[in-house]
């Protein structure tokens, strides 16, 4: 829901409502997971596509199969019956990238991403690439809402989007959670407190849902049409 909101406006909700403590900062470099962020979807056309989403949902996946023996998150893009290759396959990690990229194609209704993505290799995590640990402490805080990315660095975006998932909590328990924002990429860690408790949250997103669907600045429909027509040449140049 956060998407698209101007970084300023995301800024000045977190400024008002919310503190951050940072808990742990970024590890050195060569600590870090890494895992490519940007892929080439086609090299001769100059092609790439951010793949840090589907990263972080082939990984949050893969501990649903080695916790609960099942990846109930892929069900709506997986036929019935679709064997999950081993997990010591090759075939795995290119599995689980693969569905994770079907699934945000079908929760979005974005396709040209899938598009782009249908004949490169799903490779992206096949690499040794490290491990990250986490400590929760959460059996001290069992209302904890854990928002778990894999991204190049936080981000106040992230952290407004951690809010949402504690206020729908929230809401049920009658107090405010414990977040948690975690970058499983860098080991950064970030805990995230309303300013006035449940009452802050709903501030927070109420201001959220204000700035997403609220237009600040009408374009004027010359500039739309100029605009789309430098996007239609901007293809026709591709496939020339």
């Amino acid at each position: 829901m956060t998407r698209h909101i101007r970084d300023e406006l995301v800024n000045g909700i977190v400024s008002r409502h919310l503190c951050i403590n940072k808990i742990s900062e970024p590890l050195a470099a060569h600590e870090q997971i890494e895992i490519e962020a940007v892929v080439p979807s086609d090299t001769s056309r100059g092609f790439h596509e951010d793949v840090s989403d589907i990263n972080g949902l082939a990984i949050v996946a893969a501990f649903e199969h080695l916790i609960t023996g099942r990846i109930e998150i892929f069900d709506c893009v997986t036929a019935n019956h679709e064997k999950i290759p081993d997990v010591d396959s090759e075939e795995y990690p290119s599995w689980l990238c693969r569905k994770a990229c079907d699934y945000e194609a079908y929760s979005s209704g974005y396709l040209p991403r899938k598009n782009q993505m249908k004949d490169h290799r799903a490779d992206i995590v096949m690499a040794p690439i490290g491990a990250a640990k986490v400590g929760t402490g959460s059996e001290k805080h069992p209302d904890t809402v854990w928002e778990i990315k894999f991204v190049s660095e936080l981000s106040h975006e992230h952290a407004l989007q951690a809010c949402i998932y504690a206020y729908l909590l929230g809401t049920k328990s009658g107090r405010a959670p414990r977040i948690m924002l975690f970058n499983v990429r860098t080991g950064e860690k970030w805990e995230i407190t309303p300013r006035n408790g449940l009452d802050g949250l709903r501030l927070t997103v109420e201001e959220a849902l204000t700035a997403k669907y609220t237009v600040h600045e009408r374009m004027k429909d010359e500039e739309f049409l100029e605009m789309c027509a430098g996007i239609r040449q901007e293809v026709r140049d591709l496939r020339a």
